[in-house]
């Protein structure tokens, strides 16, 4: 029996003949095709859940990549700060150098030059010495000779007493006396000197130059 003449059999005894039984079949299709509808939605949703993800993992990578771009260009720009710091360093170090060879140079010309200012310093305090000294021969020479002078004293001592002799005697001075220096005049005051010898035990030496 063909399938054409299926139609024409209850449906109680098409379904017995398998080339008839057209309703087992077609719930069969139709549940397969709900299956195939549900399994496409299900993969159409799984396929648009995965697209997401990896539009969500695109997104999240890019953004690690410029994330590990703009910290690659940072280490650069840190790298080329320290080199240039180096650099100034290596400079300054180079710089430091050289001005302690110089202070290294300079140092044994300053020691020289402050040993001579020293002996430059001993003869000037030996030549005020003896310059002292001279005043005090030529004085007691001029004494011994009856000479009266105030030479024996120091310039500073001279012009203190000069001027003491002045202000305690309330001198003063005219035109007739203009030629001749006012030391000469308080020299010519004087009535006499002499000169005591003091035993050396008694002698208190206050210049240890002396």
């Amino acid at each position: 029996m063909t399938t054409e003449a299926c139609h024409l059999l209850p449906l109680s005894d098409a379904a017995d003949i398998p080339s008839c039984n057209v309703t087992t079949q077609r719930y069969k299709r139709s549940r397969s095709r709900l299956i195939s509808l549900v399994v496409g939605i299900i993969s159409m949703d799984l396929s648009i859940a995965n697209s997401i993800q990896l539009l969500n993992l695109q997104e999240e990578v890019e953004m690690i990549e410029n994330t590990l771009s703009e910290f690659s260009q940072t280490i650069q720009i840190h790298e080329a700060k320290l080199a240039k710091i180096q650099l100034n360093q290596i400079k300054i170090s180079e710089q430091l150098q050289v001005t302690q060879h110089a202070i290294n140079d300079i140092i044994p010309v300053l020691d020289s030059h402050s040993q001579a200012l020293n002996t430059l310093k001993a003869v000037i305090e030996r030549l005020h010495i003896n310059f002292h000294r001279s005043f005090i021969y030529l004085a007691i020479a001029q004494i011994f000779r009856n000479q009266l002078t105030l030479n024996f004293l120091s310039p500073d001592d001279l012009q203190k007493v000069v001027y003491h002799v002045i202000e305690q005697g309330n001198l003063t001075f005219n035109a007739h006396h203009g030629s001749i220096p006012i030391v000469e005049i308080i020299t010519k005051l004087l009535v006499r000197q002499q000169i005591d010898f003091i035993p050396s035990l008694q002698y208190k030496n206050q210049n240890p130059q002396e």
